[in-house]
């Protein structure tokens, strides 16, 4: 899953990161492992695991299966933004509705209390003044903050 992440979503603006937050990265940082191993100068934060809170800005921020958990996912996206470098990215990963409510299993987990859409992402990245660079049809979209 984070090799195809890394694939998809980061090794096309790989050339410009040299640090990277794993947001929500869980007891164990995966993403965070193979990014290092890319030679990213990578950080992690995670409320239950790796609580202390980042102090520095990044070049990318990552932020897999972690939007689905978040009771204001639009509070902590703020918060992602002013993290971010100039034109820095958050690459996010979340299983995207797409209208099939009864058999999509993504509900099924009791702790997904958030849920989005290609239009909801769009939305999302307008309200934080990014720019949308990339979005696919299942789980992935990355947004950049604009240089001003």
């Amino acid at each position: 899953m984070f090799k195809d992440f890394i694939k998809r979503a980061i090794a096309p603006i790989k050339p410009n990161l040299k640090t990277c937050l794993d947001f929500g990265s869980g007891p164990t940082p995966v993403l965070a492992s193979l990014l290092k191993a890319e030679g990213i100068d990578v950080d992690i934060y995670d409320i239950f695991f790796s609580p202390k809170k980042p102090k520095r800005k990044y070049d990318l921020i990552t932020a897999t299966e972690v939007l689905e958990h978040l009771e204001d996912p639009l509070a902590t996206m703020h918060e992602l933004k002013n993290l971010l470098n100039p034109d820095g990215c958050i690459a996010i990963m979340t299983l995207f509705y797409k209208g099939n409510w009864e058999n999509w299993w993504y509900k099924t987990d009791p702790t997904h209390i958030s849920f989005f859409t290609k239009d909801t992402m769009r939305y999302l990245a307008k309200l934080l003044k990014l720019r949308l660079t990339f979005i696919d049809e299942r789980n992935i979209c990355i947004m950049e903050r604009l240089t001003l």
